[in-house]
């Protein structure tokens, strides 16, 4: 993993010896205890009847950190962070996470001590305090686990100046182990920004009231960037690394850009496991747009199908499978699951899992396609009872802002190559439902932000071109949709989920209570509902496996804002770009590659130069070419009319890929050669 800025561990023991680092701390009325180095472990042990005792490190800390504990039995645990004053701890402020025992089931608790007032919980007074508890006893809905991973957390991030109270999770289910986190409520600060601290690893009274051990095995703070990588100099390139965000990070894959991209070079697409590793663009440092995923519901196991409900990411895969300086290949592999982890037609225990896979191919200007393959666990007579939706624009609002507060006004345009555009939002705006999407055989989304590009995405469902779509035409909604939704429960967010929750903000997990959480809206809907996409009678393909499967294959890629026309020719180049004609026996034009927005030509010889000529159907924008069964060099360039245009070019195999910076509406003359 490459590392973002400014990322640094400050404390990290294992207790291998006795530090000279540690201090006692006793807190909420603890008058005793005592503390031991022993077996790679720090044991503490409070004596008193109430409150909590232990050590804290002397290393002051502040700004963006966390600090991490991992301890061996689940209870009398605690993991504090304690105001500093005058250079010592200031036992009146306090934040805590606890994991005690009570009558055999692991509970997780916030404590803290509010300039001497104990347990205020959310300074503001709006999140209910039973948001500050979690009761792992398997009967809370998204919440499926009966312990802990023996990890707790705390994160301060200081842009917001939020606490994050984290109990780390496992699941080991059909043969698959995956480690993320949970959370109870988040809380604001009730101290300045700039406030240090200390980090405190204490014991707490047991349900019992006798004396019992904390046994701690590491104790990890690291100070963590505010914000990603700086990529204006990168270019253009795919990389797994640790990606920042609003304060928060974790393990992605970035998609960054260079030159040839016309936009803010931080603008980038990222694959990041704290969105479920759901495909984003990263906007600004406040701001992620992403355009959904795969989407279902059943009848039996409650709540979406979806990655926004897999936090655990349970046998999710991210590949780089293409990296070169034509293009990046990214291939997304998961499990559609509930947020209890279940799946439809897993109580009739079958052998296949109900998969999706996505591949996202990228170009140097930003411009390329998203391919959907929904493949269903067809050996059980059970089905879904509706999906998937596929298209779903939803702006991601960060730590300091909402979700939509970056939308422009108009925030959503909507069109096809022919009709006029339809434009929504602000709201109220009339509610759409269309069940064949106007019978338009492209449908484009178009999102428009304030100060940026437009992000567009496009269906089509043309009856021309069967490889790129199944055949069932698409639905489109915009009904409950807006700019002002501030839901909480994806991405980041770690709290159990609580759609149906009565009072939507105190009690709720997911929707905002304050603008500290991190948020999303949604701009509109579009898929298969009802019954539509459950029946795979029809309208499928078969894979190597022998498993049916559609396909839906949508344009993506970033334009000047409001500029449809330009969105259009882009459109063009990927479905129609032109008349191709050879001008030399040695390569023959195969077909248009709509999958990956290539124009295919084979090499049938040995020469080391490719002539042929395009006319265009209107314009044609930054085409791609791929020659089969190249017999040139590595190196090669490109020739329109005879003049040298800038161009990308690598060699896959025995596959030469070419990209070329170029537009034109008229018939012109391209030379691929070796270069000279």
């Amino acid at each position: 993993m490459i590392s973002a800025q400014n990322t640094g561990v400050l404390i990290d023991e294992y207790f291998s010896s006795t530090s000279k680092n540690w201090k006692e701390i006793m807190l909420n009325g603890a008058t005793d205890g005592n503390f031991k180095f022993e077996k790679q472990s720090l044991s503490v042990t409070n004596s008193s009847k109430v409150g909590a005792y232990g050590l804290y490190n002397l290393k002051p800390l502040s700004g963006n950190f966390y600090a991490e504990a991992e301890f061996a039995d689940e209870d009398v645990i605690g993991l504090a962070i304690i105001a500093s004053k005058n250079g010592v701890p200031d036992v009146a402020n306090f934040t805590m996470i606890a994991v005690s025992n009570r009558s055999g089931i692991t509970v997780i608790n916030q404590y803290d001590r509010q300039n001497n007032v104990e347990n205020v919980h959310d300074p503001k007074k709006v999140i209910d305090p039973s948001r500050y508890e979690a009761k792992l006893d398997g009967m809370t809905f998204s919440v499926p686990y009966k312990s802990t991973n023996r990890k707790i957390r705390i994160l301060h991030e200081s842009l917001s100046n939020t606490f994050h109270f984290y109990y780390g999770t496992t699941l080991v289910k059909w043969g698959i182990t995956s480690n993320d986190w949970m959370e109870v409520a988040p809380q604001y600060s009730w101290l300045a920004a700039d406030q240090q601290y200390f980090v405190a690893l204490v014991g707490l009274v047991a349900e019992n009231k006798k004396p019992k051990a904390a046994v701690f095995k590491r104790i990890q703070v690291v100070q963590t960037p505010t914000e990603d990588f700086d990529d204006n100099l990168t270019g253009f390139k795919a990389v797994k690394r640790n990606f920042s965000w609003s304060g928060f990070e974790g393990d992605a894959t970035v998609v960054s850009f260079g030159k040839e991209f016309g936009y803010d070079k931080n603008i980038k697409f990222v694959i990041w496991d704290r969105a479920n590793n759901a495909p984003a663009w990263r906007l600004t440092n406040q701001f992620l747009l992403n355009f959904e995923f795969f989407e279902g519901g059943d009848s039996l196991y409650p709540g979406c199908h979806e990655a926004m409900s897999d936090r655990q990411r349970h046998g999710q895969t991210v590949t780089i499978v293409e990296d070169n300086a034509v293009r990046k290949i990214i291939h997304w592999h998961g499990i559609s699951l509930n947020p209890e982890y279940n799946f439809t037609g897993e109580n009739l225990h079958g052998k296949q899992f109900p998969t999706y896979d996505e591949y996202w191919t990228f170009y140097p200007d930003g411009t390329g396609t998203r391919q959907l393959m929904d493949t269903p666990n067809l050996d059980v007579d059970h089905r879904r009872s509706w999906g998937p939706e596929v298209i779903e624009p939803m702006p991601i609002g960060g730590s300091l802002v909402e979700a939509g507060d970056l939308c422009n006004a108009p925030a959503l345009s909507v069109f096809n190559m022919t009709d006029s555009v339809k434009t929504y939002f602000p709201q109220p705006t009339n509610r759409t439902y269309t069940k064949n999407s106007w019978g338009w055989d492209q449908i484009v989304f178009d999102c428009h932000f304030k100060d940026m590009p437009d992000f567009y995405l496009v269906y089509s469902q043309a009856e021309a071109y069967p490889e790129i779509w199944p055949g069932i035409k698409i639905e489109t909604q915009i009904a409950w949709h807006n700019t002002n939704h501030i839901f909480s429960h994806w991405p980041v967010g770690r709290e159990p989920y609580g759609q149906n929750a009565q009072e939507w903000g105190k009690t709720s997990r997911s929707y905002a209570s304050h603008k500290n959480e991190v948020t999303h809206t949604s701009l509109a809907s579009a898929g298969f509902y009802g019954k539509l996409g459950v029946d795979f009678e029809d309208h499928y393909q078969v894979d190597e496996n022998g498993r049916r499967f559609r396909r839906h294959v949508m344009l993506v890629g970033v334009s000047k804002p409001y500029q449809y026309d330009e969105v259009k020719a882009q459109i063009q180049t990927w479905l129609e770009p032109g008349t191709i004609s050879m001008q030399n026996r040695d390569f023959e034009f195969v077909k248009i590659d709509r999958i990956f927005r290539s124009i295919i030509l084979e090499s049938k010889n040995n020469s080391k130069e490719c002539k042929f000529s395009i006319k265009p159907n209107k314009t044609v924008v930054n085409p791609a070419f791929t020659v089969e069964n190249w017999k040139g060099d590595d190196k090669a360039e490109v020739l329109v009319n005879g003049i040298k245009v800038v161009a990308k070019t690598a060699k896959e195999g025995s596959l030469l890929l070419v990209w070329m910076q170029a537009m034109f509406n008229q018939e012109s003359n391209i030379l691929i050669r070796s270069a000279q």
